[in-house]
């Protein structure tokens, strides 16, 4: 039984992530009543960070969807994987830490919400991980559910749903959505088929498939600020 004399207060203030990450989360899940707070947007770019990851040397945003045009989901016992945004999580990761000055200290973190993909990304990046030389450099994986109440300095998303279907499963889901887009300090890469997400569809209670609203509002809001790239322009 709630106490009367408790109040709930609603937290209006987010002191983590750079503004152009908290944007879309800001409007879309808390009817913009959050701000941002004056320290973040007077917080200096950090200097690890490189200019940019791609090969027509376009400036690294602080939020960036990352198109894998040719990525497909396969069915990994009741998981899915889709070894396509494996290697475009590889890749970003390789020019991240190629470039990361020895004494840097940087929290990365890989988040998805497929199990199997997780376990996909854990062998594929586990040279990444020993390759990494600093004290306070790290490289997390993980399920979006395990992250809740985490946070990190670069967080990149697997969104792993690609295909025939535009039904986009796990990703559907309002709260876990929220959560993988608002764990980045710095920068965030949602890694995605943009073509399938910006058509992403669900199934309804009654077993039919509906329109998911709020991620076609994503891709719609990252198609307008221009924050799409193709994953074949990737170093």
């Amino acid at each position: 039984v709630r106490d009367a004399s408790v109040a709930l207060r609603f937290l209006d203030e987010q002191r983590r992530m750079h503004p152009a990450i908290s944007a879309f989360p800001n409007a879309k899940y808390y009817g913009g009543r959050v701000r941002d707070a004056s320290a973040l947007v007077a917080r200096p770019r950090p200097d690890w960070l490189p200019y940019s990851i791609t090969k027509d040397a376009s400036p690294l945003k602080s939020r960036t969807v990352v198109d894998v045009t040719h990525g497909r989901a396969l069915h990994d016992g009741p998981s899915l994987r889709n070894g396509a945004e494996v290697d475009a999580i590889d890749a970003i990761l390789s020019t991240l830490f190629q470039r990361l000055p020895a004494r840097a200290s940087v929290d990365v973190a890989v988040i998805s919400f497929y199990k199997a993909q997780i376990l996909a990304l854990e062998r594929a990046l586990e040279p990444t991980k020993r390759r990494l030389g600093g004290a306070g450099q790290s490289l997390r994986i993980g399920t979006v559910d395990a992250f809740q109440g985490s946070e990190a300095d670069v967080v990149i998303i697997s969104a792993v749903r690609a295909g025939t279907s535009a039904d986009v499963g796990f990703v559907a889901d309002e709260r876990r959505l929220n959560v993988a887009l608002t764990r980045a300090r710095h920068v965030l890469f949602f890694v995605c088929h943009a073509e399938t997400l910006r058509a992403a569809t669900h199934r309804s209670t009654a077993g039919a498939l509906v329109a998911t609203e709020h991620v076609r509002a994503l891709m719609a809001d990252a198609d307008a600020r221009g924050d799409v790239v193709d994953s074949a322009l990737l170093l």
